[in-house]
């Protein structure tokens, strides 16, 4: 077996679970990997798949993080390959290619289009121009002049920059039912000189959500295509999958490979859809350049993007392919206990359905039996955190900071 490419993995994902996804796919086919992460209590901490290195944070320093990963790079033989997994590394990584690329591989999207596309306006325009369909939005909306506007309620509220938004780890998005809900959360963020993008929410459960995943080589015509769908999310309407399931949906896989393609896209990404019954149509609600909590599910089906991208940088032949298992489902038990106590609380969940839900699950956020510590240590952390809860009100839009909030 040839000698592996090291592999860095660069920031961490929801609470560490999508960085520990890209660590063990890595890991188990021995890969040395390394975790740079400015999280305190960063799961790779207690990870046997890899080392972890405390370093600074992409977005807050960016000068430092860099001056840190060149430091670590001028020390190894060889340049290992970089893994970005949030907003804040994959937009550093953009600014800084040119100094890291002597020391450093990565398959990242040109720095023109990374910055177009972590702004959610330019976002929207750039789908919208490719002939993909977006739900009702509003670019311009203020506090100030909601009257002139003809807005289609119920709305959803979301930052422009994803990594800039305070509530991180704890909500997407705000909502707002009508004209004054919308004035006083617009007032809100506008004193947090929060810019937003405000888009009528498609009718629907969580389940009418998908996400493509896919991984787009620049080097050549290898591609990595897969689909899932949310089956619960937490919080309820705005939220982070607690329950997901591998699907195959050829039409919108087709579609998004045609979009990254067109757009000159190369690199890993997520594209979320929301399957509109009104028209019977996939609407797009966002692209994020980067690995998703998602990715965990589909390479555990046998779609694995992050070896995929190590396989095609390294120059050598991938296990993953595009044929992989469908009705496979992945559970954060954090978050879907959260999710169900809210569904009972509401009557839309009884016992019986939870069970059957629990059916073809397969694989869990953190918890793995070839690697417990990190599992092991963050829930051991979370239910420590149990008496001093986050103060999240969804309906006031606002967040009574907490100790050891996730990210």
């Amino acid at each position: 077996m040839p000698v592996k490419t090291p592999a860095i993995i660069l920031g961490e994902g929801y609470g560490g679970a999508t960085m520990m996804g890209v660590v063990r796919s890595l890991g188990r086919m021995n890969v040395p990997v390394s975790v740079f992460s400015s999280h305190p209590h960063s799961p790779a901490r207690f990870s046997r798949y890899c080392d972890y290195y405390h370093a600074p944070d992409a977005a807050r320093e960016p000068e430092a993080l860099e001056k840190f990963m060149l430091d670590y790079a001028k020390k190894l033989p060889e340049r290992p390959i970089l893994f970005p997994i949030g907003d804040g590394e994959v937009t550093f990584l953009a600014e800084r290619a040119r100094q890291l690329q002597p020391f450093f591989h990565f398959n990242l999207a040109a720095p023109d289009l990374i910055r177009n596309l972590a702004d959610k306006r330019n976002q929207y325009e750039i789908a919208a121009s490719s002939g993909i369909q977006i739900p009702r939005t509003y670019f311009d909306l203020s506090s100030r002049n909601i009257a002139s506007h003809d807005v289609e309620f119920p709305v959803v509220i979301k930052p422009v920059y994803s990594h800039l938004w305070p509530w991180r780890g704890v909500t997407k998005a705000l909502s707002a039912e009508n004209p004054s809900q919308l004035e006083t959360r617009l007032k809100e963020l506008d004193a947090r000189n929060i810019e937003v993008v405000v888009q009528s929410i498609i009718p629907g459960p969580p389940s009418d959500l998908y996400t493509v995943v896919a991984y787009i080589s620049n080097a050549g015509p290898r591609t990595l295509v897969a689909s899932l769908r949310k089956l619960r999310q937490f919080p309820l309407d705005f939220g982070f999958g607690s329950l997901n399931e591998a699907v195959r949906v050829e039409r919108l896989e087709n579609q998004v490979l045609h979009f990254l393609r067109r757009i000159g896209f190369t690199g890993v990404c997520g594209i979320e859809f929301k399957y509109d019954s009104r028209d019977a149509q996939f609407k797009f609600i966002e692209l994020n350049p980067r690995f998703e909590l998602a990715h965990h599910l589909v390479a555990t089906a046998g779609a694995d993007v992050a070896r995929t991208m190590h396989a095609d940088i390294s120059g050598y032949e991938p296990e993953s392919r595009n044929c992989y298992r469908v009705g496979m489902r992945w559970i954060s038990l954090a978050l879907d206990l959260k999710a169900s106590r809210a569904l009972f609380a509401r009557g839309e969940l009884s016992f019986s359905a939870w069970f059957r839900s629990m059916r073809n699950v397969r694989t869990e956020a953190l918890l793995t039996w070839d690697d417990p510590l990190p599992g092991l240590c963050s829930y051991g952390r979370t239910l420590r955190c149990a008496f001093l809860p986050q103060k999240f009100n969804p309906a006031k839009g606002t967040v009574a900071p907490a100790h050891g909030e996730a990210r």
